[in-house]
């Protein structure tokens, strides 16, 4: 083989090489995100997340009554934000006021009244 044919297969074997090469880089490049185009309209959103693990809140707040009761009046919606001394709910008083009054009663009666706890010497 002479000189010139040697140089012509070694520029052919090497153009075969940078052709093979540009064509698998181009079939390994990222084609992008395929993208859907539409008019602006209102309608509902609807997403679904599926993932496994627990949710937890940024800040924890155990919320409990010094006393039971039927309510009868809620001032806040959940997820609402409130202020310290915020009014929250009525509980309903009905109970307590008959208490209070029979409690009132029973002072105000004879039988009722605070006896001394010292005892007396007979006069």
């Amino acid at each position: 083989m002479s000189k010139r044919s040697k140089v012509l297969v070694g520029a052919g074997a090497v153009a075969l090489i940078v052709g093979i090469v540009a064509i698998s880089a181009g079939a390994r490049r990222d084609r992008g995100q395929e993208v859907r185009f539409e008019t602006a309209a209102r309608r509902d959103l609807v997403a679904a997340v599926t993932a496994s693990g627990k949710i937890q809140p940024k800040k924890k707040v155990d919320v409990s009554a010094d006393i039971t009761g039927r309510i009868t009046k809620i001032a806040v919606r959940e997820g609402d934000f409130v202020k310290q001394g915020q009014f929250l709910i009525q509980i309903d008083p009905t109970i307590y006021e008959a208490n209070l009054q029979q409690a009132a009663a029973t002072m105000a009666s004879p039988c009722g009244a605070p006896r001394s706890s010292t005892p007396r010497a007979p006069t």
